[in-house]
């Protein structure tokens, strides 16, 4: 029987490419060690954040309106020892609040004017208030806190007795309106010297407090 040579030569071309192709495990070897060698990304970093400074124009901006509010607390102080109730509620928004040390809640500046009237003319008569310590801070460009530390001397009691010196800290929260700044909620509180705390019972005396 003849062998016809194309037949031959097929056979010896399959066998050729069949012992070429690898095996499966070694298929798996040759694409790792590919893998391997492939150049690695590197992983992606965060941009870094830069600290922001602030510009020349917004510091002279916030100064300036430190400034403004802190004239605020030398007016309160102002027209209280002139003892000008008038010109002391113009200092507050039209809705403005008013918690006294002894926790009296007046709502309103018409409100906290005439509070005012009635004590500045018995107890506050003469009485002298000083701020020697204002600290302002900024909730946002237009609302403020000041914190102030006050003395309190010349009061009396309702029989008009003279009363030792007084201290505390008032807090008020400030919006600005246009140009103005306003006082919108005010807390005060008595400081008493060598006491960390006072019960406070349906006893505890009304009077001597702004």
């Amino acid at each position: 029987m003849k062998t016809n040579p194309n037949q031959l030569i097929y056979a010896l071309a399959v066998a050729l490419l069949v012992s070429a192709a690898p095996a499966p495990a070694q298929a798996q070897a040759l694409l790792l060690s590919q893998a391997q060698t492939l150049p690695q990304t590197p992983p992606r970093s965060k941009p870094k954040t830069l600290p922001v400074t602030p510009s020349p124009e917004t510091t002279e901006t916030v100064d300036a309106s430190r400034i403004d509010v802190e004239d605020v607390a030398e007016a309160f102080v102002d027209s209280w020892n002139r003892h000008d109730m008038n010109a002391f509620s113009q200092l507050f928004a039209v809705n403005a609040e008013f918690v006294n040390v002894v926790g009296m809640w007046w709502k309103g500046r018409e409100e906290i004017k005439r509070a005012h009237i009635a004590t500045h003319e018995t107890m506050f008569r003469s009485s002298v208030l000083k701020m020697p310590k204002v600290a302002v801070r900024f909730l946002k460009p237009d609302v403020a806190i000041a914190r102030a530390s006050w003395i309190l001397t010349g009061h009396t009691d309702p029989a008009g007795q003279p009363l030792p010196r007084r201290t505390g800290l008032l807090v008020f929260v400030l919006t600005k309106s246009g140009n103005q700044w306003y006082i919108v909620d005010a807390q005060n509180t008595d400081v008493i010297e060598g006491v960390l705390s006072t019960p406070q019972t349906l006893s505890t005396p009304q009077t001597g407090a702004k």
